[in-house]
């Protein structure tokens, strides 16, 4: 199955863990941010260009996706706007720790019926093996 990773990334060492998880299940990431992205040495003048290529590929891996892993936290901010694409196209959606989150603090998109709620990865990964198996 092709699957997309979203979160924070602060936590981006989590999200990296979780790809390589599903790559030993035999799952396909669609696009790994954690790696490829990374401006620590660029300079200023440059980031903007950077920052824009690096939206288009993220949006590119959503699209290319047939499940989209969100790994909650309160201040994802770009993970938001690729859970908004994964919804709009289609992409099945898998999150990781959002179900308990208080409903006047969590994005409203948390509650469409398209989102599934899992406590934690290991339940995560069964899920997206479970997706492999029934689209087989």
């Amino acid at each position: 199955m092709n699957v997309y990773v979203a979160g924070r990334w602060t936590r981006r060492a989590e999200a990296w863990a979780v790809m390589r998880a599903l790559e030993a299940r035999g799952h396909r990431i669609t696009h790994d941010w954690t790696v490829k992205e990374d401006n620590a040495e660029m300079p200023e003048g440059e980031r903007q260009d950077y920052y824009a290529l690096c939206a288009a590929a993220d949006v590119d891996g959503v699209l290319d996706a047939d499940a989209f892993v969100l790994l909650h936290d309160d201040a994802c901010r770009g993970a938001f706007v690729e859970l908004g694409i994964a919804l709009a196209h289609g992409v099945r959606v898998i999150v990781v720790g959002g179900g308990t989150c208080p409903v006047t603090t969590a994005p409203i998109f948390y509650w469409l019926p398209e989102v599934e709620h899992v406590a934690d990865v290991p339940q995560a990964l069964a899920r997206v093996d479970w997706m492999q198996e029934r689209a087989a």
